[in-house]
């Protein structure tokens, strides 16, 4: 099955430049995956409040995880 370009693609550039559409993102991921194994952490959280704040780009926030 073939993924389809617009989940590939990944959020697009716009959605990153602003803190709410960093907000709105992050939030969707979190609706995503409450009540689940995948509901992030408090570490987890706070470098997610840190994305959204600006401090991090996802990169970071990715290679602090890993």
């Amino acid at each position: 099955m073939k993924t389809p370009d617009l989940l590939q693609a990944g959020p697009s550039a716009s959605v990153l430049a602003t803190a709410q559409g960093r907000q709105r993102l992050v939030m969707t991921a979190l609706r995503l995956t409450e009540n689940t194994a995948l509901a992030p952490q408090a570490y987890e959280r706070a470098l997610l409040d840190r994305f959204v704040a600006g401090e991090l780009t996802i990169d970071e926030v990715l290679q602090r995880l890993g």
